[in-house]
């Protein structure tokens, strides 16, 4: 035993109206997750939690459950349970509650017996997805996907707003990278529905849930940018001045999510058919000679990649431009580059030139550029696109969506995109039929 347990075994019974202090009430639900089931006792060291009114004697009277708690100087006040079925009411609720909230243990409860009834019936009934809000790690191996329609209108949508192509997105980066954490943040849906019964009643979630490394994530705005050095200019009202409010969101969250937790980024409308671990962190995309692109930006959390996109945070603050669509996105990521790396050209750079950072080709990423974006829906050129599609130094696919939306891509055909999708994002792409 414990050396801080210097109580007795007390048998388990049915008895009497009992009183029970609050605080044995909130011990007994911190522990409802442990313990074996098989065990009859537990221990109650200087009881004051459970006390017959009547005899005094320290004793357990809630049908099969007990619990144990080391404190030595609780008051003497008690809270009446009126019969047995109040006070199970009671502990399973209040265990829910901290089975949600808690930090993982305390130093001042330990483990003691769990009704197996109750247990099966708390797993069954409210289980989350594994991916309900949950916030990325810093440093932890992140690829993260953005929705920014609701960055500044209210967000009291009931269903989180994904179409099958940016779940297509996500499905194909858990797919093809296992090994990472995939996020979709998520501006619209309103914390108090992250309890998965409102997620859940998006099938493309649903789907996307069968991969364990998928997780979604609330963003909003004000909480996000606090201790960014955007505040102020968040309050300035520069994105609700902006000609393009949700794009330039976008570019924005993007920066900032990187800055906080590090990690690839990527734009809804790839489609990833290659690990990203091999590439490593710190590099970005060349979409011409001339300009860097921001549909893919790797940024470590610490050391030079961290200092770099703190730089274009910080040319976020003192330089953006809400009537200019590229201004803020890839106009940004080039001068930056050019400014802390010493180059002229960035398609130029190098990781010896710039502390291991890279510039990739667009090629890597982009094996149709955006002036062949028709390509991915024309089937008469399907192998040959294809072909190139899928050459061996390809890791993405852009489909281009600013250009591409309108067009309908039919299941079961020999567009491009279609079989990109049906190998990719299969789950996806089969419950999108006929039209994907």
């Amino acid at each position: 035993m414990h050396p801080h347990l210097r109580g007795r075994p007390v048998k388990r019974r049915l008895g009497k109206t009992t009183s029970v202090h609050p605080a044995g009430i909130e011990t007994l639900s911190l522990c409802l997750q442990q313990s074996s089931p098989t065990q009859d006792w537990c221990v109650i060291p200087r009881c004051h939690l459970c006390r017959h009114q009547k005899s005094k004697i320290d004793r357990i009277q809630l049908f099969g459950v007990g619990y144990l708690h080391k404190s030595s100087s609780m008051k003497e006040t008690y809270c009446s349970a009126k019969n047995i079925t109040t006070v199970l009411s009671v502990l399973f609720i209040m265990s829910l509650f901290i089975w949600f909230i808690r930090d993982g243990s305390s130093p001042d409860i330990y483990t003691f017996p769990v009704p197996p009834l109750l247990a099966e019936l708390s797993a069954k009934r409210f289980q989350q997805p594994t991916g309900v809000f949950q916030e990325p790690v810093p440093g932890a191996n992140h690829l993260f996907f953005v929705e920014s329609s609701c960055a500044l209108g209210p967000t009291d949508q009931s269903m989180v707003l994904i179409k099958p192509r940016q779940a297509c997105a996500l499905e194909s980066a858990a797919k093809t990278n296992p090994n990472m954490t995939i996020y979709y943040l998520d501006t619209c849906l309103a914390e108090k529905d992250y309890d998965g019964s409102l997620v859940l009643l998006n099938p493309l979630l649903k789907e996307l849930f069968h991969y364990n490394n998928i997780r979604l994530y609330h963003i909003n705005m004000k909480r996000y940018l606090v201790e960014t050095g955007l505040e102020g200019w968040l309050l300035e009202g520069h994105l609700n001045k902006s000609h393009y409010p949700i794009e330039h969101a976008s570019d924005v969250l993007r920066l900032v999510t990187l800055w906080k937790y590090g990690g690839v980024y990527l734009d809804l409308d790839m489609v990833v058919i290659r690990n990203l671990s091999k590439l490593g962190l710190n590099f970005v995309v060349a979409e011409s000679e001339n300009y860097l692109g921001n549909s893919i930006l790797s940024y470590s959390w610490d050391g030079f990649g961290h200092n770099l996109v703190g730089k274009c945070l910080e040319e976020v603050r003192r330089h953006f431009k809400g009537t200019e669509w590229s201004f803020n996105g890839p106009y940004l990521i080039t001068r930056v580059l050019q400014q802390e790396c010493g180059v002229s050209v960035p398609s130029e750079t190098n990781p010896g030139r710039c502390k291991g950072f890279i510039v990739h080709n667009p090629k890597t990423f982009f094996p149709l550029p955006y002036q062949s974006w028709s390509l991915l829906f024309d089937e008469t050129s399907s192998n040959a696109t294809m072909a190139k599609l899928l050459a061996n130094s390809t890791y993405t696919v852009h489909a281009w969506n600013k250009l591409s939306h309108d067009k309908q891509i039919m299941t079961d055909s020999k567009q491009p995109y279609s079989l990109l999708a049906s190998t990719f994002c299969p789950r996806v792409y089969n419950i999108s039929r006929p039209v994907f």
